[in-house]
């Protein structure tokens, strides 16, 4: 079947959150990337249209994550003197997103320009206040489970998806 042929189907979020519990459920409560990659490649399947089935643009793509993985693997180590005289190692990424937003620059040369270091004291401010909720939402997750309302907690997991 061409593409073309294809009927497309707009499923809704709460569809797809679904199928993947129906998919979970159908494998005994656990369930692989295999195993979605295996079913959505039916064109029918409501998960079809989240993947890239073009093997040359998808091998492409997949070699961009790769590239992304090895820039952020790479850290750099640099020593500061505290207040007390003592030297603290930190260690950061080698390379940071540019003040551009495409691309990346060394962090060291970032950090020694006032402005761009700046810039991305910012956007890792942004960065730490978007992880502080997601740590409070987990914290409340996990109060819920002590509690023992394991629906609770799927229902509270869904209303957080949908923010």
């Amino acid at each position: 079947m061409q593409e073309s042929e294809h009927e497309f189907t707009a499923w809704t979020p709460a569809e797809k959150r679904q199928a993947l519990v129906d998919m979970t459920a159908a494998r005994g409560g656990v369930i692989e990337v295999e195993d979605i990659v295996e079913e959505a490649s039916d064109p029918k399947h409501i998960f079809h249209d989240e993947f890239n089935w073009d093997d040359v643009s998808a091998a492409h793509e997949r070699r961009l994550e790769q590239a992304h993985d090895l820039i952020h693997r790479y850290k750099v180590i640099f020593e500061k003197k505290e207040p007390t005289g003592d030297p603290v190692q930190h260690r950061l990424n080698m390379f940071s997103r540019s003040d551009t937003g495409s691309g990346y620059s060394l962090t060291t040369e970032i950090l020694a320009a006032p402005e761009r270091a700046e810039n991305l004291l910012n956007r890792l401010k942004g960065e730490a206040g978007h992880l502080n909720e997601k740590i409070n939402t987990y914290r409340d997750v996990a109060g819920i489970i002590a509690a023992g309302d394991k629906w609770s907690v799927v229902s509270r997991a869904i209303t957080e998806a949908l923010k």
